[in-house]
């Protein structure tokens, strides 16, 4: 039973990280888009006026850039919980004798990277 579940909450965990990921990426590809627009607008005559109406005023721009820093605040400390896990899953996983091909298998990383990891 114990068994059943760990497979339904890894499920739900990698249902959850898919999400955040689409997300993460729909987001990138949105600032990209905006990052193109402001440097296209600066070099173009009357630019100013075209920063200000992407963004609105110099506070509207200002709260934008304060919640895209809080954004990425909160991305980094995703990141670093998910590699503790990935980092504490390969250490018990070699202790119990996976091979480090398995595991860079599964991880994507390579055995070198993941031995560094766990160093």
């Amino acid at each position: 039973m114990v068994h059943g579940r760990n497979l339904k909450e890894n499920a739900r965990r990698r249902a959850e990280y898919l999400r955040q990921r689409e997300a993460n990426v729909k987001a990138a590809a949105a600032a990209k888009e905006r990052a193109a627009e402001v440097v296209r607008l600066q070099h173009e005559p009357g630019g100013r006026r075209e920063l200000e109406r992407v963004w609105g005023s110099e506070q509207e721009a200002l709260r934008r850039l304060r919640d895209i820093s809080k954004q990425l605040d909160k991305l980094h400390r995703a990141e670093r919980v998910l590699l503790d896990e990935r980092d504490r899953l390969v250490d018990v996983l070699r202790g119990r004798d996976v091979s480090w091909a398995m595991l860079s298998t599964w991880s994507g990383l390579s055995r070198q990277a993941l031995s560094k990891r766990i160093s």
